[in-house]
């Protein structure tokens, strides 16, 4: 909780003070505006010589159109058995727009009226085994759905969504509408006027006594609706997720406490729009986690949507009807576009069930459709069941990221389709389909301090077919004796002969693990006359000197055991300019190099943080950190 409050506080201290000027300007020429300080932006409609303006001011890094997204094919019912629904599109006719991520019409329109009583989505993911053997369906997480909206008072979703109480319905907290003109009769509670976002919500926490749609069914929902239509503004998408990070109360006071633990983004765009990458980085800074669709513009790779490309969301694809083994026709490929990913971290993430995929209709029913829109939510609800049984793991998405991905049951790529840089993981599966029992049963051994604990039973197996079970190994604790590198301060330049680059850290795992390097930028941060090369040389006015040589001895090195202290720091100063890289490290002595996650880039002067984290399934986690200035 005090996490949630602290970044917001920090992000609304950094806009308030940035924005001030502007702020005042506006006011003085009578411009409504509204500030998005989850991504230090204005949103605004103004005249072009306000717009000249505006731009002309020092602290007005650039002015973009607020653009209008276009879904180009909205949700609509699965067809018949032969029907792709037109969940493939064309990527050309939807360039620069946005899609929620689901099928289309087609085929033979006679499906089943009425779903079974658990959809073959549940066993396929192991859901109903981790509901028998652990006894958590979802207790005390909270999703959030960014969408079209939904139907609250379904029969599948009114117990789950927190605004009902049993009695009586309280919306505000718990409900918004991001979209500036109301199209519905009564906007202030939840509305759906497509169907999309209330299929998408049943499958993540719905269902009833008789009915099981939901992975989650036990998990609370809310919801903010930036989607009406095909369209949706950024400006709605970011005051989405703005609202996602601290949701009002009846009174419009911003409450971080009412946050979700998990949000389901089943949409995605082609461009990649840097407002919603700063309000995606704010939610993950904050411990939300968010679940992305990769898109339906398959078979065609590199067409997976942006946020999905992001490396701190879980991309996820969709399985073939009744397979273990065959991709979705229309599930998004990989790779990712430059310099969204590293090149070996694959993309989809992981892919789930999503063909003919049973949940809530917006007419109280219940319908199927098909799209990486329905496995997305699969996934959320597997988070939430993860989170619920493990609540100390809450908060931390890069573990669970990986917690799933490595329980998952892989599929071999033989042919490394789409650039893949492996057979497994790869840019087709992911690390292949996800396995709600064993993500669950990894979350329950991750923390176990007593080695002679019994261990929980082991995964359920997939249905027959080819793949392999995993499951995860116990292994054990992992430690990090400490960082080594050249020094506290060096060169950021790329000039000939200065070769401070190549910044060496120097880490010890106790058992092979997965490493992942994090590179920070720390905001507010100036280089102190104290780093060498910084001092200014006697009568030479404005001018730097030589960096003098570096003192190894001078490594800003915080131990594991001061890591909580640590983050807090880093929250405090609000890292921005992120770039991550990981791989697998053996036990023993090993160590990376800068130049891995700069990529070939300058690297701006001004304070940096590396987190190294090493993780293993059934392993508690290690953690270390490494500070250093960087020069000009």
């Amino acid at each position: 909780m005090a996490r949630l409050r602290e970044a917001r506080r920090l992000l609304v201290r950094t806009a308030s003070t940035a924005q001030a000027g502007v702020r005042a300007l506006l006011r003085e020429r009578g411009v409504r505006y509204r500030s998005l300080w989850i991504a230090n932006v204005l949103a605004l409609t103004a005249p072009p010589h306000l717009i000249r303006v505006l731009a002309r001011r020092p602290e007005v890094e650039r002015i973009a159109a607020d653009a209008t997204v276009r879904n180009v094919l909205l949700g609509r019912p699965a067809g018949g058995r032969g029907a792709l629904a037109g969940a493939g599109g064309d990527p050309a006719r939807a360039a620069g727009g946005a899609r929620l991520s689901d099928g289309g019409d087609g085929g033979d329109d006679t499906p089943p009226e009425e779903p079974p009583s658990v959809p073959s989505h549940i066993p396929e993911i192991a859901a109903d085994t981790a509901w028998q053997r652990h006894g958590v369906r979802g207790e005390g997480i909270v999703v959030g759905v960014l969408d079209t909206g939904a139907k609250w008072d379904h029969e599948a979703l009114k117990e789950q969504y927190r605004g009902w109480d049993g009695t009586k319905a309280e919306h505000a907290g718990n409900w918004h509408d991001a979209i500036d003109e109301a199209n519905e009769a009564s906007p202030d509670e939840p509305v759906d006027a497509d169907g999309h976002g209330t299929h998408v919500t049943g499958l993540a926490v719905g269902g009833t006594d008789s009915v099981h749609i939901g992975v989650a069914p036990e998990a609370k929902w809310i919801a903010c609706r930036a989607f009406f239509g095909e369209e949706a503004e950024v400006s709605e998408i970011v005051e989405c997720l703005q609202w996602f990070l601290a949701p009002t109360d009846e009174n419009g006071t911003p409450r971080p406490e009412l946050a979700p633990h998990v949000v389901n983004h089943s949409w995605g765009i082609f461009e990649a729009r840097e407002e919603i990458k700063q309000a995606v980085d704010a939610l993950d800074e904050a411990g939300i986690l968010q679940v992305v669709a990769a898109g339906n513009f398959g078979p065609f790779c590199s067409s997976v949507t942006f946020p999905a490309m992001l490396p701190n969301v879980l991309a996820v694809g969709s399985m073939a009807e009744n397979s273990q083994d065959i991709i979705a026709f229309f599930s998004g490929r990989g790779p990712g576009i430059e310099g969204s990913r590293a090149p070996d971290d694959p993309v989809p993430d992981v892919v789930a069930p999503g063909e003919f995929i049973w949940s809530a209709s917006n007419d109280a029913g219940y319908l199927q459709m098909i799209g990486t829109s329905q496995s997305t939510p699969l996934v959320t609800g597997l988070a939430a069941l993860m989170w619920s049984a493990e609540p100390r793991l809450v908060g931390d998405t890069a573990l669970t990221h990986r917690l799933i991905e490595q329980t998952a049951w892989p599929v071999v790529n033989v042919e490394k389709e789409c650039d893949s840089p492996k057979t497994y993981p790869n840019n087709v599966f992911g690390w292949g389909r996800v396995n709600a029992a064993g993500a669950v049963e990894a979350a329950l051994k991750l923390f176990e301090s007593e080695p002679e604990k019994p261990a929980p039973p082991a995964p359920p197996a997939p249905p027959a077919g080819p793949n392999p079970e995993p499951g995860p190994q116990p292994k054990p604790r992992l430690e990090l004796t400490g960082l080594a590198a050249d020094g506290k301060c060096f060169r950021a330049t790329r000039r000939r002969g200065a070769g401070r680059r190549n910044l060496t850290l120097r880490y010890r795992v106790s058992a092979d693990a997965i490493v992942t390097f994090t590179l920070e930028r720390m905001r507010n941060s100036r280089v102190p006359s104290s780093c060498p090369g910084e001092r200014r040389r006697p009568g030479r006015r404005g001018r730097r000197g030589r960096p003098a040589a570096l003192d190894a001895a001078a490594i800003g090195v915080t131990s594991g055991r001061t890591a909580d202290r640590e983050r807090g720091h880093a929250m405090r100063v609000r890292p921005f300019g992120r770039r991550s890289a990981r791989g697998r490290a053996k036990a023993g002595p090993n160590y990376v190099r800068l130049s891995q996650l700069v990529a070939g880039r300058r690297l701006p002067a001004g304070l940096y943080r590396i987190q190294l984290v090493a993780r293993a399934p059934g392993a508690t986690s290690a953690r270390d950190y490494l500070k250093f200035w960087a020069l000009r």
